[in-house]
């Protein structure tokens, strides 16, 4: 666990790499900002199409840019519209989903991974119940905001499962590759390649231990 923190930190060493973690961040700011100003909307429940982007994404970008833009992107998005009280809680559906997804994508693909780790958004429910308690309408709350998670879930895995199937192909996981290399900390020999031999330089041996060589005498 601590090689893997360390491996991922040690990606951050490289300047293009947090430019293209900012380059991902200001996309999933701009589709959500879209999102927002133009009313993707059905009944008041708004479609967020940034958090299927999120989802496809996590499965193909190696590294800890989905981690960072996946908390930056909804605090951005919820100080925009007024929402203060759900910073919190969306900083935390995002990390958690950001991890389930990369754990399972390595064992059932992101084809299970996008829509098992995205039930995660339904802590909302649980967020919004709580704040409801104090004024009585933790109830209504928690069943208003039930519709909305279960409406936003179903779109945010089929734009997931989309974007993760037109990009996951060899050749852009090879580009991603070229782009974003895996950082090796220990390089360890190629025990494949064969050992250099270099020539030993010749020497003077004297036959004679006992007696030193003699040098010859000038004429």
């Amino acid at each position: 666990m601590i090689i893997l923190i360390i491996t991922w930190l040690s990606y951050f060493k490289k300047i293009k790499y947090i430019a293209q973690t900012a380059v991902i961040t200001a996309l999933l700011v701009a589709l959500g900002l879209t999102t927002t100003w133009f009313h993707f909307q059905i009944n008041g429940i708004i479609f967020q199409i940034a958090d299927g982007l999120f989802l496809g994404l996590i499965c193909i970008i190696p590294g800890p840019m989905m981690l960072v833009a996946g908390i930056i992107y909804p605090m951005l998005l919820d100080l925009i519209s007024g929402g203060f009280l759900f910073i919190p809680v969306s900083i935390l559906v995002h990390v958690l989903i950001f991890v389930a997804c990369k754990m399972l994508g390595k064992v059932i693909t992101g084809y299970g991974a996008i829509p098992i780790s995205a039930l995660l958004i339904f802590i909302y429910v649980l967020y919004a119940y709580l704040l409801g308690l104090n004024t009585g309408t933790g109830d209504a709350n928690a069943m208003t905001e039930l519709v909305v998670d279960a409406v936003q879930y179903g779109f945010s895995v089929l734009i997931g499962l989309v974007i993760f199937f037109a990009l996951n192909r060899k050749s852009f996981k090879r580009f991603i590759e070229n782009q974003m290399p895996n950082p090796n900390l220990a390089k360890k020999p190629n025990q494949d390649e064969p050992t250099k031999i270099e020539p030993e330089t010749p020497t003077l041996k004297n036959k004679d231990p006992e007696k030193p060589p003699t040098e010859p005498t000038p004429n």
